[in-house]
């Protein structure tokens, strides 16, 4: 009888433990549409089921004193405080359990991004205590994103996205870490576009007038592939560690 109520009481505090907080039906909307350099606009909106908490704490914002700018949240019965200097936002529990919540904001932050050489590339990334999103960090999550691009750039992001128009880009991404979106803008103007098959299609961008010669593109094809193929394996042997590629 101790042993059968041993174990009950062991499978409830297991049941408490996991009633983490979650958030669900997450979308996030970047638009670069009729921004400056080095400003997004983002909309980005979840569901929050606090279970056992009473508020859920999210990266969002950078160094700099203005990095968030107009920033607008919209939800039933929460209450949410955005804290500048920590880069995180607050949100707390009222009434309901669960809530749905939008944000919007323009992420103005300078230092956010890199500028790479001569093709003044935006390369955003959540990195060096910036976060241009809001996310609970070492999370898996799922996703979908949209991005909106003016016709003067191209775009690339560190996850596929499909593309309905040049300007368009979307997809729902599926058990990804929380912080691993990271985000390039090129001006089409500075790069000379080409594509390779290693055997998928890749595109290729090099700086206009400043292109490698033939023998180094070439070489840098292979070791393009022979990453693609490590990579694959160790993310199998992550993933599948029984089972060998």
């Amino acid at each position: 009888m101790r042993t059968i109520i041993f174990i009950t009481t062991l499978l409830l505090m297991t049941g408490h433990m996991a009633m983490a907080a979650e958030i669900k039906n997450y979308t996030l909307h970047i638009s670069k549409i009729n921004q400056e350099a080095a400003n997004l606009h983002i909309t980005c909106s979840f569901s929050l089921d606090f279970q056992n908490e009473d508020s859920i704490s999210m990266n969002l914002g950078g160094g700099q004193e203005f990095s968030i700018e107009n920033l607008k949240v919209d939800g039933d019965t929460l209450e949410y405080e955005y804290n500048r200097e920590a880069k995180n936002i607050v949100i707390r529990k009222k009434a309901k359990r669960s809530v749905h919540v939008t944000i919007n904001y323009n992420y103005t932050n300078l230092s956010a991004f890199f500028i790479y050489g001569e093709g003044d590339t935006e390369l955003w990334e959540t990195s060096f205590g910036e976060h241009f999103y809001p996310y609970i960090p070492n999370k898996y999550m799922n996703v979908a994103i949209n991005v909106e691009t003016p016709d003067s750039l191209s775009f690339l992001c560190s996850y596929p996205l499909k593309s309905s128009h040049t300007t368009n880009y979307s997809s729902k991404l599926k058990h990804i870490l929380s912080q691993s979106i990271t985000l390039a803008f090129m001006r089409n103007n500075a790069y000379q576009q080409t594509a390779a098959y290693l055997p998928d299609k890749v595109s290729v961008y090099q700086i206009k007038d400043m292109q490698c010669g033939k023998k180094r593109y070439e070489e840098l094809l292979q070791l393009t592939k022979a990453s693609i193929v490590f990579l694959a394996k160790s993310m199998a042997k992550t993933i599948f560690p029984m089972h060998e590629m």
